[in-house]
């Protein structure tokens, strides 16, 4: 995606163009920008399961499928910084950093 710009390969980080960030208040999902400090896990959505368990609750084991569509949606909207994010900013002669 043009619009995701990579600042590591491995693990994937990736963040938006500034242009893209002062379009709108709200960023939108497919701007938002992605931090990994491990590797991405490789599933297979068909395979994958998620158990839920601990002291004094019932262990409950969920499918990627049942994750997607038991539980009802909601949308909230929040605040959350990275201290890596801007780092475009940070790539211009002007303020190169590395």
């Amino acid at each position: 995606d043009p619009n995701n710009l990579p600042c590591t390969q491995k693990p994937w980080c990736g963040e938006p163009r500034t242009d893209l960030l002062t379009q709108d208040y709200y960023t939108p999902n497919e701007l938002f920008y992605v931090r990994n400090h491990l590797a991405v896990p490789d599933i297979d959505p068909e395979e994958y399961v998620l158990v839920v368990k601990g002291k004094g609750i019932k262990k409950h084991k969920f499918t990627l499928e049942d994750l997607k569509t038991k539980f009802p949606k909601h949308e909230v909207v929040s605040t959350l910084q990275c201290a890596g994010n801007r780092r475009e900013d940070m790539h211009t002669i002007e303020h190169k950093l590395f």
